[in-house]
């Protein structure tokens, strides 16, 4: 009869013991929501002409939030629709004009956590643009007008960082982010466009 009750103490201890490893070493998963404003400047060095100048904009972004953790280290992705305006200014051209930029953006950071409503995230992000637009008037050699238009090639990778507070089923974001990528002015002319900025935003986790 001890020998049954030892027994039995030693199978609900090992029991215990196993449910305790499995919920420190099981990973928590939280999906939710998130909305915002992106204040985005873009630098872009022409291969004709020496400078476009583009100046920073604002816009919103709204999308999708999951969060992967084990303990303090976790992953944490998105899936964002941006909606970006700025002003330009192109050397020979009749007048300005608003550079709009409509994109998917697709960031998988990295985070830990340093406090229990504090967390730090970093790691690539990945963008799609779904549609540009924007355009101005410019001279050719022969004193011939040419509407051009602004086009973004390529997809852009770039790095994203930032802080995240949490309370409750509420999260509040600061991120700064940098894109590489190539744009064009519809044949015109070709360069490097140099995309950063920042974003603000509030979630929700259900």
């Amino acid at each position: 009869m001890k020998r049954a009750l030892l027994l039995i103490a030693l199978a609900l201890f090992s029991l215990q013991a196993s449910a305790q490893i499995r919920t420190k070493v099981a990973p928590t998963f939280k999906f939710g929501v998130k909305a915002g404003v992106n204040y985005h400047s873009n630098d872009f060095i022409g291969e004709e002409f020496s400078f476009y100048d583009i100046k920073p904009g604002t816009g919103f972004v709204a999308g999708l939030q999951a969060d992967l953790k084990w303990r303090r280290f976790g992953v944490h992705p998105e899936l964002l629709y941006s909606y970006i305006v700025m002003k330009s200014e192109v050397p020979q051209a009749t007048h300005k004009s608003n550079v709009k930029v409509s994109k998917i953006d697709l960031p998988v950071l990295l985070e830990y956590e340093v406090l229990g409503f504090l967390t730090f995230q970093a790691g690539p992000t990945f963008a799609l643009y779904t549609a540009t637009g924007g355009e101005c008037t410019v001279w050719d050699d022969a004193k011939n007008a040419i509407t051009a238009k602004w086009d973004f090639k390529r997809p852009p990778v770039g790095i994203a960082a930032g802080a995240d507070v949490r309370i409750w089923k509420f999260n509040v974001a600061a991120r700064y982010y940098k894109y590489f990528g190539k744009g064009e002015f519809d044949g015109v002319a070709s360069g490097k466009s140099k995309m950063k900025g920042f974003q603000f935003s509030l979630g929700y986790y259900f």
